[in-house]
């Protein structure tokens, strides 16, 4: 009789078949996780009905002097809304306040600083008293910083980031405040819509008072939606979570340059997102693959943000070196 021999893999390579599990599982996982990036917190294009609800409306937007906020003001005066925009610098927001009208939009410009609660009062104050009442409201202002947490004292943390708390959340609590009566009033079904950053969701070196409190930004619009949610308000709060974009402070860098989203393309996808009544919107889409790979773990976090980031700023680069020598030095 033929005998079967059994041939074992004991001290040898193990069976393929031991290699092809894992693989399969890892390649599942993450097609699994592309898919859901692409699909999750994407957009419609406005198609007839959200552009005749856009028409008429009246939205206010603040940092609206320049780049986002100068292009979210152009895109819906073009679609025939009625727009008050606000920023602190009068000349750039007049400048912006003239394409909106030439894009066949009407156009209201309110100089003021949104760290500031009675500046944020009357910006909302100018969308009922020109327009007759608020039907989208665009947090869109930011305060910036750049540099190392580790290489600040005590007068340069409460010169940055005591600014940009007040700056960037409170102006964004003041704004919300002053606008919800208005936007509950709306007989479109008011809107809020937060200009988020993906530094809420994965740790940007060189920028902690920025991330800090775009990340309070994002808590407290977070708690106002769940508020909302109980009350069965007709409002509806959005938050856009925006990656690198081509604004003068990232094309300043020359490494970044090819990285960037372009502003017209992120302030259309903002504009999607709010007639949709999005929770959460991605701009661009693949900021939620880099988001969900720091959930997963933070060292894919630091990898993801050192090379798309880090690395292609040489004064970045240059500065981490120079701390890296000191410290061996210091050992």
């Amino acid at each position: 009789m033929p005998t079967t021999r059994v041939v074992s893999s004991e001290g040898g390579a193990p069976p393929r078949s031991s290699f092809l599990a894992p693989c399969l599982l890892i390649f599942g996982f993450l097609a699994a996780l592309c898919a859901f990036c692409v699909a999750y917190g994407l957009a419609p294009p406005l198609d007839a009905s959200s552009r005749a609800a856009i028409r008429g409306s009246v939205v206010v937007i603040t940092g609206a002097s320049s780049g986002i906020g100068a292009e979210l003001a152009v895109q819906y005066g073009s679609l025939g809304a009625r727009v008050v925009i606000g920023a602190r610098r009068r000349a750039e927001l007049e400048a912006v306040a003239a394409r909106v009208r030439g894009a066949g939009g009407e156009a209201v410009a309110v100089a003021g600083d949104m760290g500031v609660a009675a500046d944020c009062e009357a910006l909302i104050a100018a969308a009922a008293e020109h327009f007759g009442g608020l039907d989208t409201l665009v947090v869109n202002h930011a305060m910036f910083d750049d540099g190392l947490f580790i290489e600040r004292d005590a007068a340069a943390l409460e010169a940055t980031l005591g600014a940009q708390l007040r700056v960037n959340v409170l102006g964004a609590a003041h704004l919300l405040r002053a606008a919800l009566p208005l936007l509950e009033a709306s007989a479109r079904g008011g809107r809020a819509v937060e200009v988020s950053s993906g530094t809420t969701r994965i740790a940007a070196p060189f920028h902690p008072g920025y991330g800090a409190s775009k990340s309070g930004s994002n808590g407290l619009f977070r708690h106002v939606a769940a508020e909302l949610a109980l009350l069965r308000s007709s409002v509806s709060v959005t938050t856009c979570v925006l990656g690198m974009i081509a604004t003068p402070e990232v094309t300043a860098h020359e490494g970044l340059r090819g990285s960037a989203y372009p502003v017209g393309d992120t302030a259309r996808g903002i504009i999607e997102a709010a007639a949709a009544r999005l929770q959460v919107a991605w701009v661009p889409q693949w900021i939620a693959f880099g988001a969900h790979l720091a959930y997963a773990s933070s060292a894919l976090e630091h990898v993801f943000m050192n090379n798309f980031y880090t690395q292609k700023v040489p004064a970045y680069v240059q500065r981490l070196e120079s701390l890296r020598r000191d410290k061996r030095k210091e050992q």
